[in-house]
């Protein structure tokens, strides 16, 4: 009876374990919205979402697009161009971001390339129960028809112990603008290549690495400069086939982006010390000048003892190192060009793309003024001379920016309102110039001729002027640009 009473005990337990196990263990979903948007229209949400709210461990997440009855939403309609979440941490212990003077600490982030967060085996991201989480994101909409669209976001959850990791957003123009995205200009040498400098900050092991890239991204990935700059892992883009949804889209509102990128998993994972230098590095193709590109990783590290690597700090890189591809069509190279054309609404009521906007050029021999009003650029059509400025007027109480769609060279704005001015580098390079508001990209369109005669205006006195204003010359934008991230 006794040896009865114990095995049913037994069973019994059992039974109970594995029910608190599974009710451990699960997988979430959890939405944001609705997000309005009109017909063709950007919009840039930065809100508090919902959190566990318990204790316990995140081990992969991904996020879609949905309408409020649940149907997917095609990128036909609105896209999900990118979006990131942060974890604020517990109230009055805010951690700090991944640049100084951010705050809140990005744990996981993705794009077109639809990437999920894919931590090995074993290991988790730690969340808890006071935890308040915020996102931001970017939908574009491809549509005439106005839409409310939700984001629906996906993890698995576990109160099981893991082997607790810390997430670094890390990306390779580095942390001197305040936004992460950044300007490629057309180069002799057809490649934009850009490094950031990564002093890891803890010790313990490299287990996962996820990557955001933008169209035109060539590669991304990780060295280790005291290491002969050998390669730890990549994040390289994935492009689809030119049947690919994401080239047939009309209107033509910014290039496609990659549909996929690597994820790097190792469950042994690459030894990392305090202290220890890591370069990112990107490479972007700068046969065409391209506006606002993301070279961004995401980088998991388990926390572990303070690592003593002298004399092996090159060791053997983990054997069950793998990148993970989530698409298995298209192909790791060679990205493809698609020009940004004008779009704007025909009298037949259907979108059609202009090679060039009507009538003659208002010209300026010296600096030129532009307004931005009514959803306008007055006057749209414009010429200036080489090394001529240009002062936008943001005269409507909505915002509006400028963007570069094509020509010689990237320039553009900051998203601004109100009578607020901006005044651009001088122009360097002759040739036209298709800007628009990416906010309005139907009815905001501006054209630059830049002729081959200097104006007023010196070479090096447009050089300084951009110095002055803010501006390096790069293409990135001043500090205080928002493009949403």
């Amino acid at each position: 009876m006794k040896l009865r009473s114990t095995l049913f005990a037994l069973v019994i337990a059992a039974m109970m374990a594995l029910s608190a196990s599974t009710a451990s263990a699960e997988t979430a979903t959890y939405k944001a919205g609705p997000f309005h948007l009109n017909g063709f229209q950007t919009v840039l949400p930065k809100l508090r979402v919902h959190a566990p709210q318990r204790n316990g461990y995140i081990t992969w997440m991904y996020a879609t697009l949905h309408y409020a009855d649940g149907r997917r939403v095609s990128i036909r309609k609105v896209m999900l161009h990118h979006i990131v979440f942060l974890n604020d941490g517990q109230p009055n212990k805010e951690p700090g971001g991944s640049c100084k003077g951010r705050k809140g600490e990005p744990f996981w982030g993705t794009g077109e390339e639809h990437e999920r967060l894919l931590l090995p085996k074993g290991y988790g991201y730690p969340v808890h129960a006071r935890d308040r989480w915020r996102m931001q994101a970017m939908l574009m909409s491809h549509s005439f028809q106005a839409a409310n669209v939700y984001v629906h976001y996906t993890f698995h959850f576990t109160r099981t112990p893991q082997i607790p990791v810390r997430p670094f957003w890390i990306r390779a123009n580095g942390c001197k603008t305040t936004q992460p995205s950044y300007s490629v200009q057309q180069l002799p040498s057809g490649v934009d290549h850009r490094t950031f400098h990564w002093t890891v900050p803890i010790n313990g092991r490299l287990v996962g690495a996820g990557g955001h890239l933008h169209g035109g991204a060539i590669g991304m990935g990780l060295t280790q400069p005291g290491c002969n700059d050998r390669k730890l892992l990549d994040t390289d883009p994935l492009f689809g086939p030119q049947n690919d949804l994401v080239y047939r889209i009309r209107p033509v509102l910014h290039e496609p982006g990659p549909v996929g990128t690597r994820f790097y998993q190792s469950k042994t994972g690459i030894l990392v010390r305090k202290g220890m230098k890591i370069d990112l590095q990107a490479d972007y193709d700068a046969r065409y000048p391209r506006a606002r590109v993301m070279s961004i990783m995401h980088v998991y590290i388990a926390y572990g003892p303070k690592v003593n690597t002298a004399g092996n700090a090159c060791g053997a890189l983990p054997r069950d190192g793998r990148e993970v591809l989530l698409r298995g069509d298209g192909h790791l190279s060679d990205p493809p060009y698609e020009k940004i054309p004008f779009n704007t609404l025909g009298d037949d009521g259907h979108i059609h793309q202009l090679a060039t906007l009507p009538g003659q050029p208002t010209v300026f021999d010296g600096p030129a003024k532009v307004s931005l009003v009514h959803n306008r650029f007055v006057p749209a059509k414009i010429q200036i001379p080489l090394y001529g400025q240009i002062t936008w007027t943001f005269a409507d109480q909505t915002p509006h920016n400028v963007l570069f769609a094509s020509g010689p060279q990237v320039v553009g704005t900051p998203t601004l309102e109100g009578g607020a001015k901006y005044t651009s580098r001088g122009f360097l390079k002759p040739g036209t110039y298709q800007l628009f508001c990416y906010l309005h990209p139907i009815t905001m369109h501006q054209e630059v001729i830049v002729t081959d005669q200097a104006g007023q205006q010196t070479r090096a006195s447009a050089i300084q002027s951009a110095r002055e204003a803010g501006d390096t010359g790069s293409g990135e934008l001043p500090k205080g640009a928002d493009f949403g991230w």
